[in-house]
């Protein structure tokens, strides 16, 4: 069952669409009747139309069925090669409705409009092709970003947890050391009856140990340069968001009922693969709390946008945090659940303070509800990535 969802997707403008008819005059009539709303590029040809398929993205290819040389259908098939994501569509007569009908069902096509038909016919079937091209787009997107670089985003949050825990214990291991060669060194010049033997076999020790914490402080720095790189990179915050939220409604399902609610749309300063991370972990959570519980619950995924800064909240009605637990839940390794690491919330507070961002977290009777607010770079590209 898909999420309840409300949302501000780009314009239809953002998603180029091509016209293919060998008669000027359709091509003309369309470039006049929906070159407002839409991004209109027109070609009286099949050949042409594939040439610039090669050049140029396109969301929606729109042909006309009967044209000499090719015909939309072949058009459409050669189409499909070139630019399999775009949408195609074809204009027809009904006497060639049943070859349309097999294109449709060989997956060469995705839909039809027969003749004659209204303007506002055509403009809905556009808008829905173009919903779906870039609900795809965004699909494939955040797909590609959790295989690739989300992969390497991992590692590198998983470094700087791993370098968190050692410099913590880095430092009173160097207070020690600092120390023990203090002792060291006034052994050496007290008056009392040392062993030189003893003493050299100390100093050597010492001089091991000051050797192995440098390395590991060499090892902390060179994992601390790479976690300043977890704030780079931009991102679509409602986009991804919206489109993650899709690729996890089938494991979301069986547990809650998930509402997406995404007012609007800005470019953060953290790259998808972050953005990512970050709320899988918190709907996980919201998932685990629920699945504690025993009984269906709803997590609710609202995107706001303000003046400056982005906001996304996750909220669960499940068993809710504990006060005590809730003052440390952002801790490196601290968990409530049993055989868990207490990573994924560490992880995702740096992921976002990194960006220049805060994550916070409120729980009572009615669940929890997670606060992650994102600095804004500028307004949404009006072009699909």
């Amino acid at each position: 069952m898909p999420a309840k969802r409300t949302t501000t997707p780009p314009p239809p403008s953002s998603y180029p669409v091509l016209f293919v008819d060998d008669d000027e005059a359709n091509l003309e009539l369309v470039r006049f009747a929906l070159g407002t709303e839409f991004d209109v590029a027109t070609a009286n040809s099949g050949p042409e139309a594939l040439e610039m398929l090669v050049d140029d993205d396109y969301a929606v290819v729109v042909c006309d069925q009967r044209m000499p040389g090719m015909t939309g259908v072949e058009v459409c098939a050669r189409a499909r090669e070139l630019a399999p994501h775009t949408h195609r569509v074809i204009i027809t007569a009904f006497a060639d409705s049943h070859a349309v009908v097999d294109a449709i069902n060989e997956g060469a096509v995705s839909g039809y409009l027969t003749k004659p038909f209204r303007e506002d016919q055509l403009a809905q079937v556009l808008r829905e092709a173009i919903v779906a091209y870039r609900e795809a787009m965004d699909l494939r997107s955040v797909g590609s970003t959790m295989l690739g670089e989300g992969l390497n985003l991992a590692a590198r949050t998983a470094e700087a947890e791993i370098a968190h825990d050692i410099n913590n214990l880095l430092t009173p291991a160097s207070l020690v050391l600092q120390a023990a060669q203090s002792d060291l060194e006034e052994l050496r010049r007290g008056p009392g009856p040392v062993s030189p033997e003893a003493l050299s076999d100390l100093a050597g020790g010492l001089d091991e140990l000051a050797a192995s914490l440098a390395v590991l402080q060499s090892f902390v720095a060179a994992i601390r340069e790479g976690e300043r790189k977890l704030g780079r990179g931009v991102a679509n915050i409602g986009r991804v968001i919206d489109a993650t939220a899709r690729m996890f409604e089938p494991r979301v399902f069986p547990t809650a009922e998930l509402s997406v609610e995404v007012l609007g749309d800005a470019v953060i300063a953290l790259e998808p693969s972050g953005l990512t991370q970050v709320f899988v972990n918190l709907l996980v959570n919201a998932l685990e709390s629920l699945e504690r519980q025993g009984s269906r619950g709803n997590i609710a995924v609202r995107v706001r946008v303000g003046e400056s800064a982005a906001e996304l909240q996750v909220h669960d009605d499940g068993e809710g945090i504990a006060a005590e637990d809730l003052e440390r839940i952002f801790e490196s390794g601290y968990t409530t659940r049993e055989n868990g690491t207490g990573r994924g919330l560490a992880i995702s507070r740096r992921i976002v303070e990194a960006a220049g961002g805060s994550i916070q977290a409120k729980s009572d009777a009615g669940g929890t509800l997670f606060v992650v607010s994102l600095p804004i770079l500028g307004s949404s590209p009006s072009t699909p990535s």
